[in-house]
């Protein structure tokens, strides 16, 4: 196997993760309110939202975008199931580019 890239992982990501997940704030909390401002930060928006899943993200996006009942949504024909299952779960009709 060739390789394109090796993972970058220090010690102190460990310890980091170990931290989190002895602290039971797996989805909530601090570190969670901490990620979302950093993020924030990062891409110079206002608001920040961390979901636990692309479905959640995808669906969520679709909502802000005020997708209702009977809306067509182009989806691409090659993707990951979810991708037409939140068009959906709204109501929409996806339609296969």
């Amino acid at each position: 196997m060739i390789r394109l890239a090796a993972p970058d992982i220090q010690n102190s990501d460990i310890q980091r993760v170990i931290e989190v997940l002895e602290s039971g704030d797996l989805i909530q909390g601090k570190n969670v309110a901490l990620f979302e401002a950093l993020i924030s930060s990062f891409t110079k928006i206002e608001h920040c939202a961390v979901v636990s899943s692309c479905t959640a993200a995808l669906h969520l996006s679709l909502k802000a975008l005020g997708i209702k009942p009977g809306d067509t949504v182009i989806v691409p024909a090659f993707t990951f199931t979810a991708t037409a299952n939140v068009v959906e779960n709204l109501g929409g009709r996806g339609a296969l580019m």
